[in-house]
C-alpha cells in the first residue's frame, strides 16, 4: 500500500516527462557527431578571425602612427645628404682654404692647451689630413 500512496502524490505525467527528457539527452541514437564537430570549428574559425582582425587592427594603428612621424624626419635627412653630397662634390675648389682652415684651427685649439711645438705638430698633421681629404692620396 505504501507504493500506492506515493503515487497518489505525485502525478504520473511528471515523472514520465522527466524520465524521457534524461533519457533523450544521453540517447546515442540522437547524437550528431558530425553536426557537433563542424559546430566546434566553425566557433573555432570564427573565434580565430575575429582575433585576428583585432591584432590586425592594432598593428596597422601601430605602424600609421610610426611611419607618420617618421617620414618628414625621412624627408629632412634626405635633403640633408643631398646638401652634403653637393657640397662634397664641391669640396675641390675650396681645397685651400679648407686645408689652412682646418690647420688652423687645430692648431689654435691644441696651441691654448698645450703649448706652441704641439700646436704646430697637430696643425701639420691636420692640414695633412685636410689635404688627402680633398684631394685624395697622389698615385
Amino acid at each position: 500500500m505504501a507504493g500506492s500512496d506515493t503515487e497518489k502524490s505525485t502525478p504520473p505525467g511528471k515523472i514520465q516527462e522527466t524520465t524521457t527528457t534524461t533519457s533523450q539527452q544521453f540517447d546515442l541514437n540522437t547524437i550528431n557527431p558530425q553536426a557537433s564537430l563542424k559546430y566546434g570549428i566553425v566557433t573555432a574559425v570564427n573565434t580565430t578571425n575575429s582575433i585576428l582582425a583585432q591584432l590586425e587592427q592594432t598593428n596597422t594603428t601601430a605602424n600609421s602612427n610610426i611611419v607618420s612621424r617618421i617620414r618628414p624626419l625621412g624627408e629632412q635627412l634626405r635633403l640633408g645628404l643631398r646638401r652634403s653630397v653637393q657640397i662634397y662634390d664641391a669640396r675641390q675648389y675650396y681645397g685651400v682654404p679648407i686645408v689652412i682652415g682646418s690647420a688652423a684651427a687645430i692648431a689654435i685649439v691644441v696651441g691654448a692647451r698645450r703649448g706652441k711645438i704641439p700646436a704646430v705638430v697637430m696643425g701639420g698633421l691636420a692640414g695633412g689630413g685636410s689635404y688627402v681629404g680633398v684631394y685624395g692620396l697622389p698615385n
